[in-house]
This record gives structure tokens, sequence and C-alpha cells, in this order.
């Protein structure tokens, strides 16, 4: 059980909370994000899922706080948004002025994936998990945050369609809302190793 516990904590570490906004600034939905940088020489990018998603405006979420004591939210800047039938996937390259504002503040650190991506294979096990907190809960007088896990271990990878890979739940599927906000994080192997962004 270590290793699966080691594994959630690697993944939820790498994915992160991403607010959907409009052209108005109202907050139209969240989703889930991981920031993956192929080489040193190459920008890093925001990967989520697509559908849902305006193409500017959307705001990543990280878990240190500003002067004001809100979550410290990063500009995402526009995404590229690729469909296929009812799959989607988006990227957006992490901005200059973020890239900047992080080299100047040793004191944050956002998690990164440095490894290529690679292709998913049948004799593995996969997963992703995150932690959703988005709603407020009253307790008396006291509006408190839950945090409730939302992963899957031991996914097996069934098939290839089109580029798109679909993976198997080691038990049936739970309720919708389970998975709210989990599209878009990042689906790995044991070792930590992406293979694929949850999109449905």
């Amino acid at each position: 059980m270590d290793h699966i516990e080691e594994f959630k904590n690697l993944i939820r570490a790498h994915t992160f909370r991403l607010l959907h906004k409009n052209e108005t600034n109202d907050l139209t939905g969240f989703a889930s994000c991981f920031i993956w940088q192929e080489r040193a020489d190459r920008m890093p990018v925001i990967i989520t899922a697509g559908h849902n998603l305006e193409l500017s405006g959307a705001l990543l979420e990280t878990v240190y706080k500003d002067e004001d004591g809100h979550p410290l939210l990063l500009d995402a800047e526009t995404f590229e948004i690729f469909y296929s039938d009812d799959i989607d996937f988006a990227f957006s390259t992490l901005p200059g002025k973020v890239i900047k504002f992080l080299q100047e503040s040793p004191q944050i650190h956002i998690p990164c994936f440095k490894e290529r991506i690679s292709k998913p294979n049948h004799d593995k096990d996969y997963g992703f998990s995150k932690a959703n907190n988005y709603e407020f809960a009253k307790s008396g007088e006291l509006l408190l945050l839950p945090q409730n896990e939302c992963s899957e271990v031991g996914m097996k990878f069934v098939l290839e369609d089109r580029g798109f890979y679909y993976f198997k739940t080691l038990e049936n599927l739970r309720e919708d809302e389970y998975y709210s906000g989990a599209s878009g994080s990042p689906i790995a192997d044991r070792e930590g190793k992406i293979v694929s962004v949850l999109t449905g």
C-alpha cells in the first residue's frame, strides 16, 4: 500500500486546479491541469482537458498565498484546443511573465513534469490523483473548505484510437460528482511517468 500512497502524493503535488473565466471575468468552472517541459530548451506548457474551457482567461491556482491571504493565481494565457468526437485536450505555453515571476520568487516552487510523455502499454498499471476542494461547507458559524481525494489506481491501458488512449478502471466507475474537476489530470505509471491526460 505504501507505493500507492507515494504515487498519489507525487501526482497530487503535480496536479493543479485551473479556474475557467469568461470574457466578463465571471468564474465558469474548474478543471485540473499540470505543467510539462519536454526539454530544457523548450518552454513549459500547461496541459488540461479542452471541454468547457475558454480560450483565454484561465488561471492556475497554486498552494501559495498572495499578500491578501488568497490562493496565488498564475495567468495561463491563451489555450489551443484539439477535438476528436467527444474527446479533447488543450495546452498553453507558460507565459514569460509567469516564468520571470517564479524565477524572482525562489520561495515558490511549482512542480513540473520534465520527462517525455511516453506511450502506455498493456503490462503496466496507471492512475491519477487529485484533491477536490471546490465547495465551502458551513459548520456552525464557520465556513470550511473540505478536501476530498479523487483518484483511480490500477488502471489498465485498453486501446489507442486516432491518437487517443483508453483505460479501464480497476473497479466500476463512481458517481459523476466524485470526478468533478478531475478532467485535465495527468495519467501516469507507478514511477510518475506521464502517458496521457484525463479527458473523460
